[in-house]
């Protein structure tokens, strides 16, 4: 048995893993903007009936209006948010956008008090709508897939670590609402989830302190243009931190690495070709050029756009699977506001089960896009088990139904995810908050038609509702093949493109490039 001491060390020990893992300001960011949609989600309804006295038609449609105000404000958001990424760094953007949720989800408490002066669900629709457009998804992700390495394995283990904290978010927001909403109720929940957020905006300001990729101040850096335009103007590139330095230079190689040197006594970078991006000596402080695609050229691309409708349709599918969730439980089982919380906790239960035992086998097996095929022939044949009134009409039919489609839908969503850092790789690395954010806002536009689409069809029959999530989901291995997309095996590693060697850039501004003085001067790879 350890003895004090001892104990007492190892306490400090773990606590010291938990503080410096990687990817912890970036799930804090995550799980508690997640956490403050969770807590509502199976209290709206309710609280639309019965505080403000609407209709079951009417608390159903706007159920829809407002879960769809968070995401579209997420659609608006979300590119900028990842350019904003891009340019100031994670700590900054992480910090700025968790303020906004502290504030908006603070605000969403008082619906009941603003119903007295003008409509309250209207105030609710125009709160989640601004939160959304702060929503710190972006950033987090991002900040998660920048320090996830090349491999695969690693790549899922971020994805995973991002996912962790949305079920995370999802469970204890099941619990909490289980446990206390006749306590808290509504005004009690939205203050809980501001709470939460102020303090993973704690968490992520002194944790990803030294972890701000993009800070200024070391005098160098690397310099992004928009081709040779920007690098022949000069002044309309940007330096960067000195850490981007060396993820650039490795990025210019192959990803198995540069070729070996045919002579050994002599310089390696005397075999490279002038034009390629060369590597002086470190005490010189060498700077390269990543060159960054137009946002035509990103779009144009068949993987991104194959990435994007993908992105899009599961976002449809968990939105609309979750307003589906609420109402069907609420009128065709008749559960309570607190029978809906408990039932949620299958939602990170299946979550957790298809992450850790089932996604690291499939994708070993099948690879990423094999597993995105197979998941959406899956999810096609459980939507359609689950439009047939007999199983979803019976809490049986209905939970096995939810339970294997969270299933299906993690099984397409992580290895899309785990594709925005191979696209970044492949197009263009300088650009990954500016893909992260286009990825995220496909997303976002699925999360935002889906709530009211399948509310409206809801009114009518649920098995409408659940028709159209079956064919958004159809689309996906069509999008493939429309853009000649391995359906059953994943692309090749690819060569990191758009770098090119340049002046050397010090703290007064002044340098030469890697083969002289000359200001400015680089040859685009």
């Amino acid at each position: 048995m350890a003895s004090p001491p001892e104990a007492e060390a190892a306490r400090g020990s773990l606590l010291r893993r938990v503080v410096r893992y990687p990817f912890l300001p970036g799930m804090a960011a995550a799980f508690a903007d997640y956490l403050g949609m969770a807590l509502i989600t199976p209290a709206l309804p309710y609280f639309l009936e019965e505080e403000l006295g609407m209709s079951t038609r009417d608390s159903s449609l706007w159920t829809g209006a407002i879960t769809t105000a968070q995401y579209a404000g997420g659609a608006v958001g979300n590119t900028f948010v990842g350019v904003l990424g891009d340019r100031l760094g994670s700590r900054f953007t992480l910090a700025s956008t968790l303020g906004g949720d502290v504030v908006f989800f603070a605000a969403t408490a008082f619906a009941r008090s603003v119903a007295l002066i003008l409509s309250g669900a209207f105030f609710v629709y125009t709160v989640r709508f601004l939160a959304g457009v702060a929503s710190p998804l972006v950033p987090s992700l991002m900040y998660i897939l920048e320090r996830a390495t090349e491999e695969g394995a690693s790549k899922l283990a971020g994805v995973n670590a991002y996912s962790a904290s949305v079920n995370f978010a999802y469970a204890f927001a099941g619990m909490i609402v289980g446990l206390f909403y006749s306590e808290l109720g509504w005004t009690g929940l939205n203050l809980f989830s501001a709470a939460v957020a102020a303090l993973a905006l704690v968490v992520v300001w002194e944790l990803a302190a030294e972890n701000n990729d993009n800070g200024r101040g070391d005098g160098v850096g690397v310099i992004l243009g928009d081709g040779e335009e920007k690098q022949e103007r000069g002044g309309d590139a940007e330096v960067v931190s000195a850490a981007a330095v060396s993820a650039a230079a490795a990025a210019a190689e192959p990803l198995g690495g540069p070729p070996p040197n045919p002579n050994p006594n002599q310089n390696p970078n005397q075999n490279r070709s002038p034009e390629g991006p060369g590597r002086d000596d470190p005490d010189a402080g060498v700077a390269l050029i990543v060159t960054t695609l137009t946002l035509r050229e990103l779009l144009n691309d068949g993987g991104m756009a194959s990435h994007m409708y993908t992105a899009f349709n599961t976002g449809y599918l968990f939105m609309g699977f979750l307003v589906l969730y609420v109402l069907m439980a609420k009128e065709i089982l008749g559960w309570t506001v607190v029978q809906v919380g408990w039932s949620f906790i299958a939602i990170p239960a299946a979550n957790v089960l298809t992450m850790y035992a089932l996604l690291p086998a499939i994708i070993r097996n099948v690879g990423v896009h094999g597993c995105l095929t197979y998941a959406s022939f899956a999810t096609c044949a459980v939507l359609t088990l689950f439009a047939v009134p007999a199983v979803h009409s019976t809490a049986v039919g209905f939970m096995f139904c939810v339970f294997a489609l969270i299933v299906c839908i993690v099984c397409a969503q992580t290895p899309n995810q785990m594709r925005i850092k191979t696209i970044s790789d492949s197009l263009s690395p300088a650009q990954m908050g500016q893909i992260t954010g286009i990825s995220r806002v496909c997303f976002a536009l699925g999360q935002m038609v889906s709530p009211i689409a399948c509310a409206a069809l809801f009114t009518a029959s649920p098995s409408a509702a659940i028709a159209s999530m079956i064919a958004t989901t159809a689309g996906v291995p069509a999008m493939f093949l429309r853009h000649s997309q391995g359906m059953f095996r994943d692309p090749p590693p690819a060569v990191r493109r758009n770098l090119s060697r340049v002046k050397l850039v010090g703290e007064d501004g002044e340098g030469g490039g890697a083969g002289g003085g000359e200001k400015g001067a680089s040859a685009r790879t």
